[in-house]
């Protein structure tokens, strides 16, 4: 999507940062048509302080509210018992 003739990369800070965990466990960005493009040391430090700041925010907010309660489910497999 363009927007003043600039290409805006879509999706928001839940996307950016799955995106940045599979480049850090890969140690490569994977594009869109499916090739794999290494990373250097300076681009993958930038991705492992994104998700460091990402995880210090979580974990400031739940400080600061801790009535929170996830609305989600979390990904985790869930066994449940029958009986």
């Amino acid at each position: 999507m363009k927007k003043n003739g600039y290409q805006r990369r879509a999706g928001g800070a839940f996307k950016r940062s799955k995106a940045y965990c599979q480049d850090l466990h890969n140690k490569c960005h994977v594009t869109k048509d499916g090739e794999c493009i290494d990373l250097n040391d300076t681009q993958l430090a930038y991705r492992g302080g994104y998700m460091a700041a990402r995880r210090d925010g979580a974990a400031d907010y739940r400080k600061k509210h801790p009535e929170y309660v996830r609305k989600t489910a979390p990904t985790a497999f869930v066994i449940k018992q029958v009986g």
